[in-house]
């Protein structure tokens, strides 16, 4: 039997609620991991607030095949809770020295962006998936998933693809990530990339994925998380597609 731990902001509404009320992301996890033949058979999920981590995680034990898995939809865990992802957390969380260190590094512009690219990184290297973006920054061409406030797959050139995946990987290399789903926030102009911030764990656009990609992108975080492999992952097709609106570019 698997415990999991799946930490969120203090104040996110799902804490305490049950089917609907409760975060698409969130559902979506939770359907990941009760459909994994591996670990299903009597798992006990729980999800809280991430104050309260401290108290339930008894910590890591990596000879224990049931040891619990902690997984955090939340930057707000304590600096010194040791768990796998404990140093890549706290660079995440300081965005503007990222911001520094990724412009120093490398020479890349750094802004506000909008724009996020998921890297399934595994232990043999990186998978690129499809960008997403927000609805109301793209032209959308095919039929609308309605209500949904993000759009995967968003069309870039190769050019653009070549650009992010070179910064993506590395500065994955560079942090020491361990596997897990991360999401690479931009912005994408004309004849410049902004770097913006790193995120650890699939963020709210990441429901995107759903019914779209293949895992998608909790399955696969779950996948990594519990140090299984994710071998490729795939757009569904025929596929509805966003592409920057000019005033974006």
């Amino acid at each position: 039997m698997v415990t999991v731990l799946i930490a969120v902001d203090d104040g996110d509404r799902s804490l305490g609620k049950a089917g609907s009320e409760i975060d698409p992301r969130l559902m979506a996890l939770q359907k990941a991991i009760a459909a994994d033949p591996v670990t299903s058979t009597g798992d006990t999920v729980t999800c809280l607030a991430a104050s309260q981590v401290g108290h339930a995680w008894p910590g890591m034990d990596p000879s224990d095949p049931d040891a619990t898995v902690l997984c955090p939809l939340t930057l707000d865990i304590a600096a010194d809770l040791e768990f796998p992802g404990q140093s890549i957390y706290a660079r995440c969380r300081d965005v503007a020295g990222l911001r520094r260190w990724v412009a120093d590094t490398w020479g890349y512009s750094t802004g506000t962006g909008t724009i996020q690219v998921p890297i399934v990184w595994t232990a043999r290297g990186p998978l690129y998936a499809e960008a997403i973006a927000p609805v109301h920054e793209i032209d959308i061409h095919g039929s609308n998933r309605s209500g949904m406030p993000y759009l995967q797959p968003l069309h870039l050139s190769d050019r653009q693809r070549q650009s992010l995946y070179r910064l993506g990987g590395n500065l994955l290399r560079s942090l020491s990530a361990p596997p897990a789903v991360y999401m690479l926030q931009v912005a994408i102009l004309a004849d410049d990339l902004l770097f913006d911030r790193l995120w650890p764990f699939p963020t709210e656009a990441a429901i995107a994925s759903v019914g779209c990609q293949t895992p998608d992108l909790l399955t696969a975080h779950w996948r990594s998380l519990t140090q299984r492999s994710v071998l490729d992952v795939a757009i569904a097709t025929p596929v509805t597609y966003g592409v920057l609106k000019a005033t974006s570019v």
